[in-house]
This record gives structure tokens, C-alpha cells and sequence, in this order.
């Protein structure tokens, strides 16, 4: 093999490897993305309703009726909702002092919030990396109830 043709084959190998991982990247954000908007189409029941508490009206075109709860922790409930056209917010509520908070945006990778009194969430986006203290909840949150900063 000529020093050229050594070249040529390293930089094919280079660019393959620059495109696989661009692609990796990809298929990991729109697994997340696709999970997160799978989940806000299950079928609501009681348990899905964001509490009367909770005022969001600052937050435009939030889609209430969309909201489906996470689970919760620590006395602290974890939902999802719908913000249009295609954004998604996480929603943090302390049912008993009715304290809540939210981080919204146009996708969900970014998505967390801490909270004083609710901890935090975080979408879940990588599923081997799960921090000390945080936890899995759902298929799409990380949460911790205690925490005082993000992960």
C-alpha cells in the first residue's frame, strides 16, 4: 500500500466513523423524542389531571388536558404535558402546599427543572447514565426529590 492510498483509506475510515456517530447521535435524540410524545398519547385517566393548584397560565398554549403523570416521589408528582404545536413540558407539583413548577420547550431532550420543596426531573435520555441520588421513573424521567441542582 502507497503512502497515498494508506491516506485515502484513513480518511474514508474517518468519515465513515464521523457519519456512524452523527447517526447514533440521531437515533438517540428521536428515541427520546418519540418515547416522550408516545407517552403523552396513552390514554389519560383521573390520576392524569393536573391538580386545580397548579397555574400555568403563564405558559402559553399549554395543553392542560394533556398533561399524563409521570409517577411520583418524595411527595412530589412528576407529570408531562403537551405544548403546542410539538413541545413538551415536565411539570413539578408538591400536591400539599400546591407549590409547582415547569420547564417547557420545542423538544424534550433539554428538558429539567429543580425546584425549592419539589426536587428535580429530568427527561431521560441516556440509559446507562443515571446520576447517584436521581432515579428512573417511568420510562422517561429522572427524578430526585431532594435535589437542589440538575445531574
Amino acid at each position: 500500500m502507497t503512502r497515498s492510498t494508506s491516506r485515502r483509506a484513513s480518511r474514508i475510515a474517518g468519515a465513515f466513523l464521523c457519519v456512524a456517530g452523527l447517526a447514533l447521535t440521531g437515533c438517540t435524540g428521536s428515541d427520546t423524542e418519540s418515547q416522550v410524545h408516545a407517552f403523552l398519547a396513552t390514554d389519560a385517566d383521573a390520576s392524569d389531571e393536573l391538580p386545580a393548584s397548579v397555574d400555568l397560565n403563564e405558559i402559553d398554549q399549554l395543553d392542560r388536558d394533556s398533561s399524563r403523570l409521570v409517577g411520583e416521589r418524595g411527595g412530589t408528582q412528576y407529570f408531562l404535558a403537551a405544548l403546542d404545536p410539538t413541545g413538551v413540558c415536565v411539570i413539578l407539583v408538591d400536591p400539599t402546599s400546591g407549590f409547582s413548577g415547569a420547564s417547557c420547550g420545542a423538544s424534550p431532550h433539554a428538558l429539567a427543572l429543580v425546584a425549592s420543596g419539589t426536587g428535580g426531573a429530568q427527561v431521560y435520555t441516556a440509559p446507562d447514565e443515571i446520576p447517584v441520588g436521581w432515579e428512573l421513573l417511568g420510562d422517561v424521567l429522572i427524578v430526585n426529590p431532594d435535589a437542589t441542582s440538575l445531574p
